[in-house]
């Protein structure tokens, strides 16, 4: 038996495991489109599949060749054609930025956090304060909340530990915090 563990099929990939340390990803033919080497592997998300190896995060295609190398601290899934990712600037600071699927930063490394696009928008985290940017990286949402959520069918809601409001994708406000 070749795999200790085999999730269920997400669309056209399943995530297998050699044992709790090695996941790989097979087609639905059987074939291993990305190889048991790696700590985790996820799901292809717009094209890309995100994989771990040596505590560092990279990026395969669909064809399972590597096209980012591993070289980030920390990473999330494309959606809407970028992904955030972790840089470290020096040895205490690390900061986070989107790459495109070539690997070139479409928002250069500059937010404390964020959160992957959404509807156009991204939240990204200052300060310990939370705002919203849009694809230009301008700040379309000012980076003043304390609790922000990403947008979701036209909505957001922002606020404080006293309230939180909902927001339209317009920005304006529809309920009372």
């Amino acid at each position: 038996n070749k795999y200790m563990f085999v999730d269920k099929f997400h669309g056209e990939y399943c995530k297998v495991y050699m044992n709790y340390d090695s996941c790989g990803l097979i087609n639905r033919q059987g074939r291993e489109v990305i190889p048991c080497l790696y700590k985790d592997v996820n799901y292809p998300t717009d094209g890309m599949i995100m994989a771990i190896k040596d505590s560092l995060y990279g990026y395969f295609d669909t064809l399972g060749v590597l096209r980012i190398p591993f070289q980030y601290r920390a990473a999330s899934s494309f959606n809407e054609g970028l992904a955030v990712v972790a840089v470290d600037i020096d040895s205490t600071l690390v900061q986070y930025g989107f790459i495109d699927h070539d690997g070139k930063f479409a928002i250069d490394p500059q937010y404390e956090y964020a959160y992957p696009f959404y509807e156009g928008f991204a939240v990204v985290k200052n300060y310990d304060r939370y705002g919203m940017i849009n694809r230009k990286n301008r700040e379309v949402f000012p980076i003043k909340y304390e609790i922000l959520t990403s947008m979701y069918e036209g909505l957001l809601f922002a606020g404080d530990n006293d309230g939180l409001a909902m927001y339209n994708n317009k920005f304006k406000q529809l309920t009372p915090a």
